[in-house]
Formats: C-alpha cells, structure tokens, sequence
C-alpha cells in the first residue's frame, strides 16, 4: 500500500467512533428551579452498547441514519445530529460539510441517551476533521445547548453530573459491572416523565455509599405512564444474581446489576425467551 493509500485509510478510520450508551446508576431530583428546570445529581456511567458515527467530508452537510432503531428517528432540522454539527459550523465560523452515517443501536426515548451519544461522538469526530481545535470545555459548552446529557456524553468516563447537566466531575475509573437492559419497546418522552413527578422526601445519598440504597426519583413517574416498567423491574430483580433493578434516566429501560457476566447473559436469554418482542441486551459498564 503506497502512502497516500495509507493516508487516507488513516483518516478514514480517525473518523468513525462509537457512540456508547449512557445509563444513570443513580438519579436524584433536588429540587425544581424558578425556570422549571430540575436539580439532579447523577453518577453516570457508559456501557459497552452503543451507536456507531460515521464521518466523511462532503461539500454539503447530511445524516444517514440506518441500523435497528433507525425507523424511530425523522431526518429533519430538528435531528439533534445536524443541530450539534450545525452549532460546531457557527461556533468555529467555518462552511464545511460532512457526511454523518448513524447505525442506530439504542433505543429512542429508552433513556439511555442515544441521541445526547450520537451528537457528542459526532461534536468530537467534526472537531478532528474541520480542524477547529476546540478543547473539551468549548465542545460541552456546545452540547449544553443541545440537551442536558451531551456534555457528560462528551467526557465520556464515569462522572457525577448535577445542576441540570452542566456541572461535571470525572470519578475515576470504577469496576466493570455487568448490565442487562429491558426496554418494552414503548417510548416514554422526557418531559413527560418529568411532568409527572411528584415531588417526594428521600434520605440523603452520598457517593461513595452502596448503590443498592440509591435511587432514581424518576421510576414512580415513569410507572404511572407506563405500568410496565414496574413489571420489568420485578422480573429483573427476581433473576438469579441480580444485586438491584432500576430505572433508566427518564425513559422506558429498564436495568439490572448483577453479578457476573454469565448470570447476566442467562438473566437476559431468560427474558428475552419470554418476552421476544422485548429489547433485551447484556453488556457491561466501560
């Protein structure tokens, strides 16, 4: 292979990234702000499932979107792909296109942050191939504008995460922990979910505590529009070798921890046996 040959397989290769999904281990709601805006605080994590981005130079700008879920997501003006590359244009002043091919993987409005994945792998891929050099910080001051969970997509490591989003810090690298994701193919929209809280009185959690006595302040919420999460989070916790069952994010997934790979893998077969028009996914925190 000659070196331009080498060249561009090089680039090419710089331009593909996973977008992994995000799960929320823990999510509490502290309290609503005068602009209606909730206060969280979150430990993220990212698992090894995901979407996968594509980015070729293109004299225009364009999403292609394909893969399992790909009939759930309109290409339009509205597709948060174009709006994070379109904000990446503005913000860097630059007119150069690209062309985003999207295997879809994640579920939508499965709360996994399918979309929040998408736009951040795609913020970090158009960065590299414009040339706008931006750091970290300016591409999360990008993706805030975007939605509430594209900067902690954007870091990409285990992380708290409070305010509505925006204030983010790295924890460390933490132990694998094998997952299994059930999502009953219902779609569940955010601001649903949260028009649906009610507000309630919790004990404190700090990290560093278990996890198993953490919550997410959003699962009674989520069950009142959709009785079938508490259906799934039953039968998740009643597997062998699940250490607790919880809601993910704001959406309809619902996940187990357990305790080994394989206990998660025949959890997730078990289910899947028995409810197959169910997406149901073993994995593992990265």
């Amino acid at each position: 292979m000659d070196t331009s040959c080498r060249m561009r397989d090089d680039m090419m290769a710089q331009l593909r990234a996973n977008a992994p999904a995000k799960l929320n281990l823990t999510l509490h709601i502290l309290g609503k702000r005068e602009d209606g805006y909730h206060e969280l605080e979150s430990l993220v994590v990212f698992l090894e499932i995901g979407d996968e981005i594509s980015i070729q130079p293109s004299d225009d700008l364009h999403v292609n979107i394909s893969g399992l879920f790909s009939g759930s997501i309109p290409v339009s003006d509205d597709n948060i792909v174009l709006k994070a590359a379109r904000a990446l244009q503005q913000a860097a002043d630059v007119s150069h296109g690209a062309s985003i091919r999207i295997n879809k993987q994640i579920p939508v409005g499965a709360g996994l942050g399918g979309g929040s994945a998408d736009a951040a792998a795609t913020l970090h891929r158009l960065n590299q191939l414009w040339g706008c050099a931006f750091s970290l910080e300016q591409l999360c001051n990008i993706g805030q504008t975007l939605g509430a969970d594209v900067p902690a997509c954007l870091h990409g490591v285990p992380l708290m995460m409070t305010g509505i989003g925006e204030h983010i810090l790295p924890v460390g690298a933490l132990p694998p922990m094998p997952i299994v994701l059930v999502n009953p193919a219902i779609h569940l929209l955010t601001k649903h979910v949260y028009d649906a809280y009610l507000v309630a009185s919790h004990a404190p959690w700090q990290y560093g505590d278990s996890l198993q006595v953490a919550r997410n302040d959003l699962e009674s919420a989520a069950i009142a529009l959709c009785p079938t999460v508490k259906v799934i989070l039953e039968m998740l916790a009643q597997q062998t070798g699940c250490v607790f069952s919880r809601l993910c994010g704001s959406g309809s997934t619902c996940f187990g921890v357990f305790e080994n790979n394989e206990l998660a893998q025949t959890a997730a077969d078990e289910i899947h046996k028995n409810h197959p028009h169910w997406w149901v996914r073993a994995t593992k925190t990265l």
